[in-house]
């Protein structure tokens, strides 16, 4: 019986380091037998495989124990260590920009993670520029992208870009009847919170106002409106400001003592006086008076005066030294 030779062997790491850098990397191991008696041979525990020589997937850290025996029964045990290099995945927080219609989005994906190198590119364009800036060609405008890492995974999101609600700006106006040159203003617009409006050097705020003007003519007035989120619009109009005036003046009247109609009297507001006359068929003043108070009784001088059409001739004294002149006809019925 001779000496039994003792059973030894190697186990090599074909790769650089212990450690892989991506989930899934694969390292080759391989065992070779260096001292046995007889015939030897072996097996991995992880899979019970006799293959000597082998690439094991890492997923995380973890050992992989090769079993080496010879025909005289001895075994001998290699195990390697190996272990994945921290790697946190890839991903993106959603950042919506909400922008005013008309205005540009600033979009600028952050995404965190992942194995370097990262390559970024937008999937509509397939351009890598990051922020990029775009003007949303919809309501909601999703913009998508992909980032592939050093470990081959794939992130596809999207950027996502709202236009707001746009305000819509809008106002009425009317020119105050009893009060020369003042004028009401009312907005009429649409999905504002604020307004603000520029007129005659004035910058007034508010939802309706009353403004009284130095002079008759015609002003701009410009509404801006802001929505709660910012978005703004505005409208500019010229508004006419008049020293508007209102008279009423009977067509006919009943000077017959029935106690219904029976003078004849101007009723109006916004003037500063009146000259009124009263013609016959003939051109002859049969009435006149400058008191816009006064009821005339159908007469002329103290004698009725017969039925007929009459025509007449009112000059009214405006504010500013205006004047506005009207004629018509005055029926006398009885």
């Amino acid at each position: 019986i001779r000496d039994k030779d003792s059973l030894e062997g190697t186990l090599t790491l074909n790769a650089t380091s212990d450690t892989v850098n991506c989930p899934g990397d694969s390292v080759e191991l391989s065992v070779v037998a260096t001292d046995f008696e007889g015939l030897f041979d072996g097996f991995w525990l992880a899979d019970s495989t006799y293959l000597p020589s082998r690439y094991f997937q890492v997923d995380g850290d973890t050992s992989f124990t090769y079993v080496l025996f010879d025909e005289c029964g001895d075994t001998v045990e290699f195990t390697e260590e190996l272990y994945l290099k921290p790697y946190e995945p890839m991903g993106y927080e959603r950042d919506t920009i909400r922008v005013c219609p008309g205005d540009s989005a600033y979009l600028a994906p952050v995404y965190l993670g992942g194995e370097n190198p990262l390559t970024f590119y937008w999937l509509d364009n397939l351009t890598q520029t990051n922020p990029r800036v775009i003007l949303p060609w919809n309501d909601t405008t999703f913009v998508p992208f992909s980032v592939s890492d050093g470990c081959d995974v794939l992130l596809i999101d999207s950027a996502l870009a709202i236009n707001m609600p746009k305000p819509s700006a809008g106002f009425q106006y009317l020119n105050d009847p009893y009060v020369p040159l003042r004028v009401a203003f009312s907005e009429k617009a649409q999905n504002e919170v604020s307004w603000t409006w520029y007129l005659d050097s004035t910058v007034i705020t508010g939802e309706e106002f009353e403004y009284d003007f130095a002079r008759p003519g015609d002003y701009e007035v410009t509404q801006v409106v802001t929505s709660d989120f910012g978005c703004f619009d505005s409208i500019t109009l010229l508004v006419a400001v008049e020293t508007d005036f209102y008279l009423y003046i009977p067509t006919a009247f009943s000077p017959n003592n029935d106690g219904i109609n029976d003078c004849f009297s101007i009723q109006g507001v916004g003037f500063e006086g009146i000259q009124f006359e009263i013609f016959n068929r003939w051109g002859n003043v049969v009435y006149s008076s400058q008191d816009e108070t006064d009821c005339w009784d159908g007469t002329y001088k103290g004698k009725p005066l017969p039925m007929g059409a009459y025509s007449w001739r009112l000059m009214v004294d405006l504010p500013f030294d205006e004047i506005s002149i009207k004629e018509g006809i005055l029926n006398i019925i009885r």
